[in-house]
């Protein structure tokens, strides 16, 4: 199973603000970029984001062919039924999260809307994919947020990382994606190029893994 992740960052590596002005690359986005990010979508069988994120932009998450799992990381136990996620093809939609019994409520509302449960106690990585595979799913994208991105890649769970890269500077003290990281991890140059004047597309294959498991686990 392959794990990528794609996702927006300024020139100075931030993904997204504290108070949540990742917005800015929403707003600053062209149709050109918006056009190239459903190009890599549809390469992939499921697109991952955590909980905060989902809370935050209400995305739909689905590619043109309307065909892909979308992945949620639920840490909180209190996801709101009124969710995009929730309206538009829920049976797409799988929750993530830690089977605890006074939540049973909670989990059966989820199922009620047609969105399926993946409850995961032992977050390693073959634990994942072993219950990520009976529902075909073969390839994931990891679309955000700041949190969830680092966390991955700290566990060594990501494959290749590609970067759209906006021209412009964000607050320094905001979560930078490769803070923390092994400073000896390897990466190669896939593929560079330039998206509509003023912006750059990078791909980065992880060579060599040295961290397995020795983060603190997103559920």
């Amino acid at each position: 199973m392959r794990i990528d992740t794609f996702t927006a960052l300024s020139l100075n590596g931030i993904i997204g603000e504290k108070r949540g002005s990742s917005r800015i690359f929403t707003k600053l986005s062209s149709k050109k970029i918006l056009k190239f990010r459903k190009k890599i979508r549809n390469q992939y069988n499921a697109i991952l984001i955590g909980v905060n994120t989902l809370k935050r932009d209400n995305p739909i998450l689905l590619n043109s062919k309307l065909s892909n799992y979308r992945l949620v990381i639920d840490k909180y136990y209190n996801l709101s039924l009124n969710l995009k996620i929730f309206k538009n093809r829920p049976e797409n939609t799988i929750i993530v999260l830690r089977k605890k019994k006074k939540y049973i409520h909670y989990f059966n509302g989820i199922k009620k809307t047609g969105a399926k449960l993946l409850f995961l106690n032992n977050y390693n990585l073959y634990n994942f994919k072993k219950k990520l595979k009976k529902f075909g799913i073969r390839s994931i994208l990891i679309e955000g947020g700041a949190k969830t991105i680092t966390e991955f890649l700290k566990n060594d769970f990501i494959d290749n990382i590609q970067l759209i890269i906006f021209p412009i500077f964000l607050n320094s003290e905001a979560i930078n994606i490769f803070s923390g990281q092994d400073p000896f991890k390897k990466f190669k140059l896939i593929l560079f190029k330039i998206i509509d004047k003023n912006y750059i597309f990078i791909k980065l294959k992880i060579l060599q893994k040295l961290t397995r498991y020795k983060s603190k686990p997103l559920l």
